[in-house]
């Protein structure tokens, strides 16, 4: 959802990474019948994405890190070089 609204925001978002393999997800959509509003609201949100050409990755390994850009995760702007978790990463210059 924030990548979505980063996008109609006007912001250039490159790629989202999904945590969640395929398979996770074909698991989660039998209890996700249960909340068939939220499911057509997330299928709404990629689909907006990958039109508005935003990369979708599934499962993603990350294996290294490299640059000269500080990394602050999100919801931490203060917190530069950090340890990365599975949370969402942006990184820019901080000059």
């Amino acid at each position: 959802m924030v990548a979505y609204q980063y996008v109609k925001a006007g912001a250039n978002v490159l790629a989202v990474l999904d945590a969640a393999s395929f398979a996770d997800k074909v698991k989660a959509s039998v209890l996700m019948a249960a909340a068939p509003g939220q499911l057509l609201r997330g299928l709404a949100f990629r689909r907006y994405l990958a039109r508005n050409g935003v990369a979708l990755h599934e499962a993603p390994a990350l294996s290294a890190l490299r640059g000269d850009r500080k990394w602050r995760a999100c919801g931490s702007p203060r917190a530069v070089g950090r340890t990365i978790s599975n949370a969402t990463l942006w990184g820019w210059d901080s000059d």
